[in-house]
């Protein structure tokens, strides 16, 4: 028979393994929804689940999910760019350097006109130190009124009787 001191020993071991296995799950859980930052298909159509990743992200973990970095073949990378979401990134391959513009120093001029327009703008600043202007107001819609003044009939000529 186990004595009173054997069994509370056994007791904390099973409460300490459970903390141990509490915040592998909660790390997991972090882990998978950083991941879910706007997933990319292998069409290369973006999703925005935000507003499920935290029930998506439960879910996996309960059912086993755990990141494996030695198996990992993309990484997120952040977009630094103005006019898109604060947390926008893209998926690039694991190896690529985490700033696009690690090899500034080594592009020509045609290959930093070949950027999108966001690292364009940021690797001229990095290039001339210039401050850009921030964007430009957007000047909303504009339209223009036509009024056309007939002296036909408004009513419809579908053979109905107004009564």
């Amino acid at each position: 028979m186990e004595t009173f001191s054997e069994r509370r020993a056994k007791e904390q071991e099973a409460l300490q393994q459970e903390k141990i296995e509490a915040q592998e799950r909660r790390d997991s859980y972090m882990s998978c929804l950083l991941d879910l930052t706007y997933p990319v298909s292998s069409d290369g159509t973006r999703l925005d689940v935000s507003g499920y990743r935290q029930i998506i992200a439960y879910h996996l973990v309960r059912c086993g999910w755990r990141m494996d970095r030695e198996k990992r073949l993309i990484k997120s990378r952040k977009v630094n760019a103005r006019g898109v979401y604060v947390d926008a990134n893209e998926w690039v391959d694991i190896n690529m350097p985490d700033d696009p513009l690690a090899n500034i120093a080594n592009m020509t001029m045609a290959e930093i006109n070949d950027l999108p327009p966001g690292l364009k703008a940021e690797a001229m600043q990095r290039i001339t130190g210039e401050v850009l202007p921030e964007l430009p107001e957007n000047p909303g819609w504009k339209v223009e009124t036509r009024i056309k003044i007939t002296d036909d009939s408004i009513e419809p000529d579908d053979d109905f009787e107004w009564t």
